[in-house]
């Protein structure tokens, strides 16, 4: 199975909200990021939301998924 590992750092860091964006991504053309975000809505829910960028270009949406807490 191939490996593949990124690196980030964290951007933003607030009470309902953090946000990591890549410092090198393996596997991919150079000039890409990459940002995962986590928004906490209440107490048993939050969000993830995966963003891409071409080089040069701002980011977008790739994923985003809602998770929440159920016992």
């Amino acid at each position: 199975m191939e490996s593949f590992v990124n690196e980030y750092v964290a951007k933003n860091i607030s009470e309902k909200d953090i946000d990591f964006e890549t410092e090198s991504i393996e596997n991919i053309p150079n000039g890409f990021r990459a940002k995962e975000s986590y928004k906490i809505l209440n107490s048993k829910t939050f969000t993830e939301t995966f963003s891409i960028s071409e080089p040069g270009k701002d980011f977008e949406t790739y994923s985003e998924v809602t998770l929440r807490k159920v016992k």
